[in-house]
């Protein structure tokens, strides 16, 4: 018995070429997000002393707890910001907690908690879903570009 692979007739990859060009802009966008948000944080961001106020869950089934983090920024002034969230089983934090804050000078409203898995781990994660979204859009636009060129069979 022989698989039959059925293959679009535009990108020659079994899915159409418009396909790429709804991708790519999503890849792109990744990028921006992570950019402007985590990326700035992470990398111009000034180190500040914040305390956990509070656990918010969000969703219905209450499936994510976000922690609430005070803190006061080199010319004194006091930011209240909600953390990335997290699960309620592998939340580190409880009301109280004392942890280090990232923030942007220019915008302190701009902050997270510095570390691995509020900052860094979204960082990492939001560069390899624009990689992933970017080159997988290219590689469809691509295939669809070479199979409109090669000459009907």
């Amino acid at each position: 018995m022989t698989a039959t692979v059925l293959r679009s007739r535009r990108s020659g990859t079994g899915v159409p070429g418009y396909i790429g060009w709804l991708i790519l802009p999503l890849g792109l966008a990744a990028f921006a997000q992570v950019a402007m948000n985590n990326g700035r944080i992470a990398v111009f961001g000034r180190e500040a002393d914040g305390t956990v106020i509070a656990l918010e869950r969000l969703g219905r089934t209450r499936v994510q707890v976000v922690p609430v983090v005070e803190f006061r920024t080199e010319m004194g002034e006091t930011i209240v910001f909600r953390a990335f969230g997290a699960s309620p089983r592998s939340n580190p934090y409880s009301a109280g907690d004392a942890c280090r804050v990232r923030y942007l000078a220019s915008d302190p409203s701009l902050a997270q908690i510095d570390s691995w898995p509020t900052l860094w781990r979204a960082l990492l994660t939001g560069l390899a879903a624009g990689t992933l979204l970017t080159g997988g859009g290219v590689a469809i636009i691509r295939a669809a570009h070479r199979r409109r060129s090669r000459p009907s069979d």
